[in-house]
């Protein structure tokens, strides 16, 4: 491992790398914060030292590795409106999770598409 001399300027979604806000928020605001913080200091870590020893990840690995991460939120939309959560529900929570299904399906769409578009799984450019 040396130190990568060049680290360009932060995304802003980086600070949320590491934990899904889908497994933060069944925790208390304190606890999620505090694992948010050991989540960017674990980024940036990981960011400060070079552990390849060649070229760093193109656009098309990033689509990919993006696409896998929406395909996780597609599967959670699914789940929302497979009735696991429907026992009491209130009539508005009810109309979100049906909407969810619809959700699901474009996300997969999504994924579908970048996939196709990279080469990832089941895809072909």
């Amino acid at each position: 491992m040396k130190k990568n001399p060049k680290s360009p300027a932060k995304p802003p979604w980086e600070d949320r790398l590491v934990f899904r806000e889908t497994f933060l928020l069944h925790l208390p605001p304190a606890g999620s914060a505090g694992l948010r913080a050991v989540g960017r200091a674990m980024v940036e870590a990981v960011l400060a030292l070079d552990f390849r020893d060649g070229p760093q990840p193109g656009v098309a690995a990033r689509v990919r590795a993006l696409a896998e991460d929406l395909r996780v939120s597609a599967q959670a939309l699914a789940w929302l409106e497979s009735g696991q959560e429907a026992a009491g529900l209130t009539p508005e929570e009810s109309a979100l999770a049906m909407k969810a299904r619809s959700w699901a399906r474009e996300v997969t769409e999504l994924v579908q598409a970048m996939e196709a578009a990279t080469g990832g799984p089941g895809g072909s450019p």
